[in-house]
């Protein structure tokens, strides 16, 4: 069963598919979703109508911000948030916007 979810507008909807994330830093905007291909990144500077999905030439840039979008998520105790790891382990978390399929490195 889905999750009930309040949006902005303060409609009760149900959640099908999880909700896109934005993650905005340095002129690039990231999109993020937890399912495969549904992620974008945008450069800003050059495209401010986010017209052109960027994401492929930018796997730093998005690993960068979703560093900062799990670390927020940290911060604030948003439920569902993979734990910090343990001292001197790696924090890898699966990122699905990768056209390789492998998970990214958190640091």
């Amino acid at each position: 069963m889905a999750d009930p979810l309040h949006s902005v507008d303060n409609l009760l909807r149900v959640l099908t598919e999880p909700p896109v994330t934005t993650v905005t830093s340095g002129g690039r905007s990231l999109l993020y979703s937890p399912l495969p291909w549904v992620s974008r990144i945008y450069d800003l500077t050059a495209d401010s109508s986010q017209a052109d999905d960027v994401i492929e030439g930018n796997m730093e840039v998005a690993s960068e911000l979703h560093r900062k979008l799990v670390r927020f998520m940290r911060e604030s105790n948003v439920p569902g948030t993979p734990p910090e790891p343990a001292a001197g382990a790696a924090d890898v978390i699966p990122l699905t916007y990768s056209s390789e399929w492998e998970p990214l490195g958190i640091t």
